[in-house]
């Protein structure tokens, strides 16, 4: 699965699970990018993807 393909399975997981994303855009690009170039590992994609996760209301 493409780098982009395993970041939207892991929003759409999220948001089938009550989490949604504050700010989706620009921290998801960051995010996929790094991964994409090898910047980032499991750990720092887990805690980005926690700093801009916010419990629906």
């Amino acid at each position: 699965m493409a780098t982009s393909g395993r970041v939207l399975a892991a929003v759409v997981f999220l948001d089938l699970n009550g989490i949604r994303l504050d700010q989706p855009t620009d921290a998801l690009y960051k995010l996929t990018m790094g991964v994409a170039e090898g910047r980032l590992d499991k750990a720092a994609v887990t805690a980005g993807l926690r700093r801009i996760a916010m419990e629906k209301t």
